[in-house]
């Protein structure tokens, strides 16, 4: 036996990498990561909806499929992800096409303003005028 100091290991031990992943084809019925189409079954949504909550939700982290309102959007939200210059196509190009332009600004506006409330307000105090003369 001897008295010789053992080494000391200050460095934990590295764990193994996990075996790489062939990244084929999915499963039959199978979205990659283990989607399936069950996961979006009755979930429906415009494609304005569904690029209003891709841009909604780009930055945040602990989305999840649940949160998605279609299989669209979810994928869309995954590819804006994964490849910078479709991001970029949607905070610029995409979110342009999504904004109102002047004609239908000024559309919404007149729609709006169609006088509605001032005759109501009008009848109003017609019908209260005729009720204090009485």
């Amino acid at each position: 036996m001897s008295d010789a100091p053992q080494p000391v290991e200050l460095v934990p031990p590295v764990p193994p990498l996990p075996p790489k992943r062939k990244l084929g084809r999915p499963r039959k019925g199978e979205i990659r990561g283990g989607i399936t189409k069950a996961t979006f079954a009755g979930k429906r949504a415009t494609v304005h909806q569904s690029v209003e909550w891709v841009l909604g939700n780009f930055m945040l982290m602990d989305v999840t499929t649940d949160d998605a309102p279609c299989a669209f959007a979810w994928t869309y939200l995954m590819k804006a992800r994964e490849h910078p210059k479709l991001a970029e196509y949607l905070f610029t190009k995409q979110i342009d096409r999504m904004l109102p332009n002047k004609t239908e600004l000024s559309t919404a506006n007149k729609v709006e303003d169609d006088g509605r409330d001032v005759l109501r307000t009008l009848t109003r105090l017609r019908a209260q005028a005729r009720g204090d003369k009485e």
